[in-house]
């Protein structure tokens, strides 16, 4: 605080007149007031910024903010991780219990119309196996194919390569020779080739239902 000090009316060397005094004296009063309410203020300001208060809610609540995001999007990206590896496996699941099935049917088919002459079966039977041998392979072909547009693993991948090349060979087995032939003989070492390939194919197949 300033402070400006007045004499009185009889110390001075010269005639002041008493109101004048008066308001010198309220005067320097106020300013006084003034400024220590300005000092007061500054005092107030200075301690706000220099106080912790606000970094002690404010960082908190910015920390667990980021937390709660950062948590949600983990578990948004983990249940998307896991509903396109559910989604995977359960089109590869599905693709391989269907040519399970077809290869079993296959098998039975292909290697019984192998063991006998086509002149010991009568014509509509004949026609009519030929017509199931090829409708399963034409199957089992175009669903062995489609595993390989499923994302899947190494090993399984590999079991499906080895599936393909598997129905490829029974294909070209079953149908070659004198396939369409009212003469056809009987194949005994055709039959056992057919049996053993669509048995490993079936082994592949297994294979793709483990995950």
């Amino acid at each position: 605080m300033v402070c400006i000090a007045i004499k009185e009316p009889d110390q001075l060397s010269v005639n002041i007149d008493p109101s004048l005094l008066q308001v010198i004296e309220e005067s320097c009063h106020r300013f006084g007031e003034s400024q220590d309410r300005v000092l007061e203020q500054m005092q107030l300001i200075t301690a706000a910024l220099q106080s912790s208060e606000i970094d002690k809610w404010l960082i908190p609540l910015g920390v667990g903010f980021v937390s709660a995001v950062a948590g949600a999007m983990a578990a948004y990206l983990f249940s998307r991780l896991q509903w396109r590896i559910t989604q995977r496996q359960n089109a590869l699941s599905a693709g391989a219990t269907e040519l399970l099935s077809l290869i079993t049917q296959l098998e039975d088919l292909v290697v019984n119309f192998w063991l006998v002459d086509a002149s010991s079966m009568a014509g509509p039977v004949l026609h009519g196996d030929q017509l199931k041998i090829k409708s399963l392979l034409m199957l089992t072909i175009r669903y062995s194919r489609g595993l390989k547009s499923v994302k899947m693993t190494e090993s399984h991948k590999a079991s499906a390569d080895r599936l393909a090349v598997l129905v490829s060979d029974i294909y070209d087995l079953a149908t070659g020779d004198d396939f369409e032939s009212p003469h056809r003989k009987a194949s005994n070492p055709t039959a056992v080739k057919l049996a053993t390939q669509c048995a490993e194919a079936r082994s592949s197949v297994h294979k793709l239902l483990h995950f």
